[in-house]
């Protein structure tokens, strides 16, 4: 019966590490920050309010906004993970403004060489290229 046991621990153990190394996530680290968004935004079709939040990297393709006072789940954004030759010195979240909208559009965490860039809705990815000017870009500092 020990034995039997120990032998489904064990294979239970390997199915883990095998998910786990197959999702990518064995050698990321988790990266935390907070930040006060003092304009409401839009982020894989989320709206957010102006606030404050607790951002988590879940995975190199997961994002959770939290609310920072109670710790409440206020979305989970789909990310796509760049990594730049440098580590970050400072913690940063980047949107694009198109007239009084606000949209998320690049996510770098501080003391990480990974920067995360939120996948850009088709519908503003077309209306940005009709335009055909530079938009314009605000960046707010995490801590």
């Amino acid at each position: 019966m020990k034995r039997r046991l120990s032998s489904i621990t064990h294979m239970l153990v390997m199915a883990v590490a095998a998910a786990t190394l197959l999702s990518g996530t064995w050698a990321f680290a988790q990266t935390k920050a907070t930040v006060y968004v003092p304009f409401a935004f839009t982020a894989n079709h989320q709206t957010m309010a102006a606030g404050h939040y607790k951002l988590e990297l879940l995975s190199n393709r997961f994002l959770v906004f939290s609310d920072k006072g109670t710790g409440e789940h206020r979305a989970a954004i789909l990310v796509n993970p760049d990594s730049a030759p440098y580590i970050e010195t400072r913690g940063r979240l980047k949107f694009i403004v198109d007239g009084s909208r606000y949209y998320l559009v690049d996510v770098q965490f501080a003391g990480s060489s990974l920067h995360s860039t939120t996948v850009i809705q088709p519908s503003l990815a077309r209306e940005l290229k009709a335009q055909n000017t530079a938009a314009s870009t605000v960046e707010i500092a995490m801590k």
